[in-house]
């Protein structure tokens, strides 16, 4: 059994040119977001009244609202390009599509995934002031295992999860655990409450898991085009923060003085300082433009491809905040970064099979997940065992020749447990 191919390498040379410019964007966006909201509250400070102390810029919940007014812009963006551009592209798709047509009462599907994007956005927000923005972009990533826990309990995700996904999950578990530890004994100025700002970040990756499981399950059977859906999850991203904001703005702050948000303060910091109403005009464009250009990234490459990308944020993030001083080298906190930076992004890799390491273990999603090279040779090699396992009388010699063959198979495809 020789292999016809070499081992599988990630390659993106069949990505258009166009689809670069895209990857470029998004990756560069989404940095810019993370960036830019620690920035406003590095501004010096503003005061948020006549006659009022000045106070850093903290507005986690204003953010998230502003956040969900970019999305609901994607709406117009959606009704150009659907009547203007390519009417008889939409059509051809709703026609041809076996899901569910998009109707006006399906806009209700997006209040619960609405609300938890709303609860994730608030609470990174939250993190960013408190710490480290290149150590928060990392541990946003255990999302990845509160998915993975979820797939104990639906059926639906069980097929995929498998020992790649396994190994990965422990690998990038040590990478958080490192990067939260050199996020806490961090001595930089910049990392208002580490520990606290730690905790914050795992609330938000809990709601962040609750955001993408409600997303599937209220929509998984509905043709909605990508821009129409981000603009109903804006709206309602809206609404919610309509009530929720007069509620915040009355509850006394637990870990700070003052009120959980303050409006008026918002309003007050902006017209009072062109430095923030910059950056938050620019946080609204970046975060329009991050969203479309994601989406365009799976379209013209792949999910696998943004995900790999989304990766190198961290990375960005952390150089830049290098550059402006937000960050500085410390003898045992950077090597510990480094470290758990290293181990968090090959952990996603491997459990988003990109980085193909260890073998499967369910038969169904190596014929399933495996790169096409990789899978023709599993297939080939797996018709050659059960010929050998179908008869019923050997030789001496052929009982050795059949067991070299048949451990060398096993090892590269774990599959033993399927054949017995």
């Amino acid at each position: 059994m020789k292999s016809s191919c070499a081992p599988p390498k990630m390659t993106f040379g069949a990505i258009s040119k166009s689809g670069w410019i895209f990857i470029t964007v998004n990756t560069l966006a989404g940095s810019a977001s993370n960036l830019i909201k620690k920035g406003l509250a590095e501004i010096p400070a503003v005061p948020i009244c006549d006659g009022c102390e000045t106070q850093l810029f903290n507005h986690p919940y204003v953010m998230a609202l502003t956040m969900f007014v970019a999305e609901l812009m994607c709406g117009f963006i959606y009704i150009f390009d659907r009547y203007v551009f390519n009417k008889k592209k939409y059509e051809n798709i709703i026609a041809t599509s076996t899901k569910k047509k998009f109707k006006w009462y399906h806009t209700f599907c997006f209040i619960i995934p609405a609300f938890c994007d709303m609860c994730n956005s608030g609470l990174t927000n939250v993190a960013i002031y408190l710490s480290l923005v290149s150590v928060q972009s990392i541990l946003r990533n255990s999302s990845i295992i509160f998915v993975a826990l979820i797939s104990f309990v639906f059926q639906d995700y069980r097929n995929r999860f498998d020992f790649p996904q396994v190994a990965g999950l422990v690998i990038l578990v040590s990478g958080l655990i490192t990067t939260g530890v050199s996020g806490i004994i961090t001595t930089d100025e910049s990392a208002i409450n580490p520990l606290m700002g730690a905790g914050v970040t795992i609330l938000a990756a809990l709601c962040e898991m609750c955001f993408f499981m409600s997303e599937e399950y209220f929509l998984r059977s509905l043709e909605i085009p990508p821009l129409l859906g981000m603009a109903n999850e804006g709206l309602w991203g809206c609404v919610e923060m309509a009530i929720a904001l007069p509620i915040l703005c009355r509850i006394d702050d637990p870990f700070d003085h003052g009120k959980m948000e303050d409006v008026k303060g918002w309003w007050y910091q902006l017209m009072h300082s062109n430095q923030l109403l910059g950056l938050q005009i620019g946080y609204m464009c970046v975060t329009m433009l991050n969203n479309l250009s994601g989406f365009a990234t799976t379209k013209n490459a792949s999910a696998s491809v943004r995900t790999t990308f989304t990766c190198i944020r961290p990375l960005i993030i952390w150089m830049i905040s290098m550059i402006v001083s937000w960050e500085t080298l410390d003898k045992v906190g950077t090597p510990l970064k480094i470290t758990g930076f290293a181990l968090s992004i090959s952990g996603v890799l491997i459990y988003n099979n990109i980085l193909v390491c260890f073998p499967y273990a369910r038969l169904k999603n190596a014929e399933k997940f495996m790169p096409k090279c990789i899978k023709r040779q599993f297939l080939d090699d797996l018709t050659e065992i059960k010929s050998l396992l179908g008869n019923k009388v050997f030789t001496n010699d052929e009982v050795e020749q059949n067991e070299v063959q048949l451990n060398n198979c096993f090892s590269k495809y774990a599959v033993e447990d399927q054949l017995s």
